[in-house]
């Protein structure tokens, strides 16, 4: 059944070549049987993320790399906004483009989303200083169905923070759509993707069938000085 399966990952990207080739070369290394397809939305001043693509070859012959330049905007609203009309497949996400996923994360995610029944799924996380300091499990988080008391008092703080980051989710593409164009309407906040990623990942709990967490790390985040 793997086989069949096309999982979208979507890389919005500015001026950060280096950062797409790492979380494509963690594309490549993924164990996940079926079939990856990766779009990449540049909108940089220069060309370095284009040739850095078409120069390099990845030994996945499963893997698919899109390029796409958005010409006409520096927003990064923007590049989501042309990544999300990319999404065709039954499952798919968001990859921050200074971020990378475990070998692991596709099909552990998978695996759980299906056999959950649930929307959306989200790891633990990574977080990788610029000096190569790291710290493990992030979130101070357990393994469970997320319900609608826990999305609110964290978003108020009242409680453990949630984890948050689109490149440790995996959702179902049509709840995912349906998330992000919903999230629209809060304009003003999205421009600078203020809550967009929360809104995203939690809207299952109160629109779907759910969000699940689980306490791997699977998922890396870099905490560089223009991250």
């Amino acid at each position: 059944m793997k086989n069949e399966i096309t999982v979208t990952i979507v890389i919005p990207t500015v001026n950060r070549a280096d950062g797409v080739l790492n979380a494509i070369n963690s594309l490549n290394d993924q164990k996940f049987e079926g079939k990856i397809k990766c779009v990449v939305v540049d909108s940089s001043d220069n060309d370095k993320t284009s040739k850095i693509i078409s120069e390099n070859s990845f030994s996945n012959k499963k893997l698919e790399v899109k390029y796409i330049k958005n010409k006409f905007s520096k927003r990064p609203i923007d590049n989501w906004l042309i990544g999300i009309e990319e999404f065709k497949s039954e499952f798919g996400k968001f990859l921050c483009d200074d971020d990378w996923l475990d070998p692991d994360f596709i099909s552990k995610c998978l695996e759980i989303l299906i056999n959950k029944n649930v929307d959306c799924v989200i790891s633990n996380i990574s977080v990788v200083e610029e000096n190569g300091f790291r710290v493990d499990n992030y979130y101070k988080t357990k393994t469970r169905l997320v319900d609608k008391n826990s999305v609110i008092n964290s978003f108020l703080e009242i409680d453990n923070i949630l984890p948050v980051t689109p490149t440790a989710s995996l959702m179902r593409t049509n709840i995912l759509i349906e998330s992000f164009y919903e999230s629209l309407k809060h304009i003003e906040c999205t421009k600078n993707l203020f809550g967009f990623d929360f809104y995203m990942s939690y809207y299952p709990v109160f629109h779907g069938k759910g969000t699940y967490i689980f306490n791997d790390n699977l998922a890396f985040s870099y905490a560089g000085k223009d991250s």
